[in-house]
């Protein structure tokens, strides 16, 4: 069984419902952005942080890593995850991951087809959450994704 347990009380007025009730109009999402793996840009390095990209390579996995504080504003392409030009990807998967607190995007993929962007969390970012960068990208999947931009 899943949960949160609040130990205290709540500043605010929360209410809320069980999602198996047939008369529920308000559930919350409660997602994790820490992660074991951690890619963390440079602090004060706006607007030239860091970014993470799989170029050329149609295969690889990459899960449960926390991308934060990543992205570049002043150079295209530049983005906290990014897939660039793989081509037809079936075995390449993103899955997994938590990234927050960017500043160019979330996960952008470009010249790919068919790969798998399952279960991310993307928070607080400048842009999109999820993305393709040219709009010819075909058959990807994009599930269980969520994207706040607070």
């Amino acid at each position: 069984a899943h949960g949160v347990t609040v130990k205290g009380l709540l500043a605010h007025e929360h209410v809320g419902c069980s999602a198996a009730s047939e008369h529920c109009v308000v559930a919350a999402e409660v997602a994790s952005m820490s992660r074991n793996i951690i890619i963390r840009g440079e602090d004060g390095c706006r607007p030239v942080c860091g970014h993470f990209m799989i170029a050329h390579t149609n295969h690889g996995f990459v899960c449960g890593v926390e991308f934060t504080n990543l992205g570049q504003t002043e150079v295209e392409g530049r983005y906290p995850l990014h897939v660039h030009l793989p081509g037809e990807s079936p075995e390449l998967v993103i899955k997994g991951n938590a990234l927050h607190h960017n500043f160019n995007r979330g996960v952008v993929l470009h010249g790919v087809h068919s790969m798998t962007v399952d279960s991310n969390l993307c928070f607080r970012t400048r842009g999109h959450c999820f993305m393709t960068e040219d709009a010819v990208e075909q058959y990807n999947i994009f599930r269980n994704n969520i994207g706040v931009l607070p």
